[in-house]
């Protein structure tokens, strides 16, 4: 690089300055939308997380049982609390490929049925159906339900004439990411059988 023999040393250090103060304003600029987000509602939060996903790529965001948090590039981490009586299950119906996952990754998760019609099922402990409903996966992949807490459920998804069920809970334990999920094709007997494996 050339740098103007007047400038010198003196130079050297206002072009380092210039590429730290550079820096900071990409940082702050990311770290200014920490003020948008709901801290006292995680239900918004988590819609924000899923808008952020392409609108913000530096900003890092996921759920577990308690809260949705938010990593920036800063460093700064923010949280909002998930509502006391329900939590969210982010579920991913597979055929080919999926990989394990216990705590989603709004910002970051990606399932192989994206934008997918896919009928879910939500059964519960004592046999009744809790929650039916038609609906899509996200540009993600995943359906994301929100559930009475502290309880356990059988969760049926069916897509593309198969289907699959899994146990799921919603304890402060419990995983938020389910991508176990891999869809069966039925045989006309109505069992299902894996033909892809």
């Amino acid at each position: 690089m050339y740098i103007p023999r007047f400038a010198g040393r003196t130079g050297l250090v206002a072009v380092a300055l210039a590429a730290a103060v550079g820096t900071i304003v990409r940082l702050t600029a990311a770290d200014s939308r920490i003020s948008e987000i709901p801290t006292d509602d995680g239900t918004l939060a988590l819609e924000l997380a899923n808008r952020w996903r392409e609108l913000e790529p530096d900003i890092e965001s996921y759920v577990d049982a308690e809260a949705v948090y938010f990593r920036f590039p800063s460093d700064t981490v923010v949280e909002a609390a998930l509502p006391g009586d329900a939590m969210v299950i982010a579920a991913a119906p597979y055929i080919n490929y999926t990989r394990p996952c216990a705590i989603h990754a709004v910002s970051s998760c990606q399932s192989e049925l994206a934008n997918e019609p896919v009928r879910v099922t939500v059964i519960g402990e004592s046999g009744d159906i809790v929650e039916e409903l038609e609906t899509e996966t996200m540009d993600n992949g995943f359906v994301e339900l929100w559930l009475p807490r502290d309880r356990q459920y059988t969760l049926r998804f069916e897509a593309r004439g198969r289907s699959v069920e899994t146990i799921a809970g919603t304890y402060s334990d419990s995983p938020t990411c389910l991508t176990n999920l891999k869809l069966a094709q039925q045989n006309e007997e109505g069992s299902e059988e894996d033909r892809d494996g």
